[in-house]
């Protein structure tokens, strides 16, 4: 048979029912279909969930419609098949009041070409899933119907409460949505056994009692009915057209169908959109502060189809401490991003801002910021379990960070931006640095700066610069690195100027030293012309001495010959007078010639004493002379002497210079 589903067109902004899961015909094995799964994991508030269920070509999908306020969204179908396959959902989110509604409609159960466990798979879905579940079905609600309600007891063997085995139904009653019955087209009069008047709740209570000693697989229906669903309501819709019609009612305008059926269903929309409660998973015997209790947003009604979706194509029964921990589970991881993303958010901003790099102080300071704001956001998602909250809170707080032994960040988001703030610092310090560097070597270079005073003030200059544009945990480094820098610069400035003080000074001093050599040269060439002069004289003086000497002693040989002579003269006078007998005049002679050598000898003694003083003399002389010219020669040895130092330093002042 032909079991093709009619969805209407999605046009532009337009909703539309998707298919939510899908069942296996030939095995039976669920699954989530992904586009519905894309869109329940956006839906991030707390969901009611409204599913109806029951025999196909019943009404569902048109009672489903009318919630939506549309003629024409999921499918109608009056043919021998169910025209809804599986579950599904309606893609909008419904606003009743301050709930928000998932819709769910189901295949039609009794389909004669499904498999037996094909209807078990989508009864026990369409409760589980839901916090209102309706259950549709045509004609009276009376024993041979409530044998349609069977599967009930097919649920509670499909699913467990704990991980730890099979419990008794009572314990179901905290997991089990509202339940609604709704009867169509029922030809009955409302009264009780004593012809009273009774409400449709109260008629539904009334057809669900039975003896608690009573046995029998209608009577343990209703028994799980009562134990499972303790919030039970039933509305009785009557039929909206003739039979002739039915066929054509999705056609029909709404306001054309009877209106007493209008009435009666508008009152089954308004109760349930009042009463319906926010879907929520429960931890068995939980007594923990987070209350043991999830409410569900479309991510949690999506991990709770898949579990069990999961379970049951897998073979296993799912239970509901295990698809609270999963959901808790789920929900935690969730959190997670969310206060790792804000966490990000709030990193990126500070780098968008330009602001980094900043001092290290300052980063803690935000670090620590962020991570309240987000272990805010975190305790404000987290649900149900305070174990798995404080794992999942440990697990967050390493994601941010995990410090060292000496509280230093070695991994997580605080360590990567950490890291940046560092490299983005050292980048910005090592180009600031480099560049005051620069300027100063350059400004030497271009001899911008010839004294200490200006060098100084350059240097100051240079410092007061880096501090305007270096930030962040390196900016002390290089400000050290930089005083080191201009520390070298300054000393080579100063080295510099002190080679240009010497090579002045070796210039004055080479000068200095030629001048030098020059006087002393001039004071030796003086010398040696006064030691010539000394010799000369010396030598005129030795001849002079010599002549006036050898004068002398001619003067005095002259002198003794003449006296000799005179003697002998007077001698043979003396003689010829004695022998002429002229003894006076002999005599006379005698006295004369005695008077004569008395007279010589005092002329010879006299002119000894002057040659001998005259030597004596001499000698003088030509002593001094000798001590003139040894002291002429001395200062000239010493001149000389001081003439070839000064030359010597000179060439060595030249060689320095």
């Amino acid at each position: 048979m032909d079991h093709n589903t009619h969805v209407p067109s999605k046009g532009p902004g337009l909703f539309q029912p998707i298919q939510f899961i899908t069942i296996s015909k030939q095995t039976g094995l669920p699954r989530v279909e992904q586009e519905a799964r894309a869109i329940l994991e956006k839906f991030g508030d707390d969901l009611c969930v409204i599913c109806i269920a029951g025999p196909y070509r019943n009404g569902k999908s048109f009672l489903m419609n009318r919630f939506i306020g549309r003629q024409k969204a999921f499918s109608l179908g009056y043919t021998v098949q169910a025209e809804t396959e599986g579950i599904w959902m309606w893609s909008e989110v419904l606003q009743f009041g301050d709930k928000n509604v998932l819709l769910l409609d189901t295949e039609g159960l009794g389909d004669p070409d499904k498999k037996v466990n094909y209807d078990i798979r989508i009864f026990t879905l369409s409760v589980l899933l839901s916090s209102t579940f309706m259950f549709n079905k045509i004609g009276v609600i009376e024993e041979r119907n409530i044998a349609d309600l069977e599967l009930i007891l097919d649920i509670t063997k499909m699913i467990h409460v704990s991980n730890q085995g099979e419990e008794s139904g009572d314990k179901f009653v905290e997991y089990f949505p509202d339940f609604v019955w709704v009867a169509r087209d029922p030809f009955l009069t409302l009264v009780d056994k004593k012809g009273q008047p009774i409400t449709a709740d109260q008629y539904l209570d009334l057809v669900l009692s039975v003896s608690e000693t009573k046995k029998g697989k209608l009577d343990d229906t209703k028994k799980m009915i009562r134990k499972c669903f303790q919030r039970r309501r039933c509305f009785c819709l009557p039929r909206p057209v003739e039979d002739e019609y039915l066929i054509e009612i999705d056609n029909q305008p709404y306001e054309s169908l009877k209106a007493n059926f209008r009435l009666k269903c508008e009152e089954l929309i308004n109760s349930i959109r009042l009463s319906c409660r926010v879907m929520k998973i429960k931890k068995p015997s939980s007594t923990d502060s987070l209350g043991g209790v999830i409410t569900l947003n479309g991510r949690g009604i999506v991990d709770l189809a898949a579990y069990y979706c999961e379970a049951f194509a897998s073979d296993r029964i799912p239970d509901f401490e295990t698809s609270f921990e999963i959901i808790c589970r789920n929900e935690s991881a969730r959190a997670i991003n969310a206060a790792l993303d804000l966490y990000s958010q709030a990193m990126d901003q500070l780098q968008a801002s330009g602001r980094i790099p900043i001092e290290a102080d300052q980063l803690y300071d935000l670090h620590e910021e962020w991570l309240v704001r987000s272990l805010e956001t975190f305790a404000k998602l987290i649900k149900g379990d305070e174990k798995i909250f404080v794992e999942f809170q440990d697990k967050l707080l390493s994601e941010i960070v995990v410090f060292s032994a000496d509280k230093q960040p070695i991994s997580g988001l605080f360590f990567n931006i950490f890291t940046r703030n560092r490299i983005a610092s050292f980048q910005l310090c090592q180009e600031a640095c480099q560049e005051q560097v620069d300027h100063v070597i350059a400004a030497m270079q271009k001899d911008q700066v010839t004294t200490g005073d200006e060098f100084l003030q350059l240097a100051g200059e240079a410092i007061e610069h880096f501090r305007e544009k270096a930030r962040g945990p390196h900016r002390a480094e290089f400000y050290d690195k930089l005083n080191k820098e201009i520390n070298v610069q300054q000393n080579l400035f100063f080295q510099k100027h002190k080679i240009d003080e010497l090579e002045q000074q070796n210039i004055q001093m080479q000068e200095s030293f030629n001048i030098a050599v020059a006087n002393t040269e001039k004071v030796h060439a003086e010398l040696m012309e006064q030691q010539k002069q000394v010799e000369a004289e010396r030598i005129a003086n030795e001849e002079r001495i010599k002549l006036v000497t050898e004068q002398n002693q001619k003067n005095i040989e002259a002198v003794q010959q003449h006296y000799k002579e005179t003697m002998k003269t007077m001698e043979q006078e003396w003689k010829n007078k004695l022998e002429n007998g002229m003894a006076s005049a002999a005599q006379e002679q005698q006295r004369m010639m005695d008077a004569l050598e008395k007279s010589h000898q005092n002329r010879f003694a006299e002119m000894q004493q002057a040659n001998k003083a005259f030597a004596e003399q001499s000698e003088r002389s030509i002593a001094n002379l000798a001590g003139q010219l040894q002291a002429a020669n001395e200062q000239a040895r010493r001149a000389e002497a001081a003439a070839a130092e000064a030359r010597a330093a000179a060439a060595n002042a030249g060689r320095r210079g």
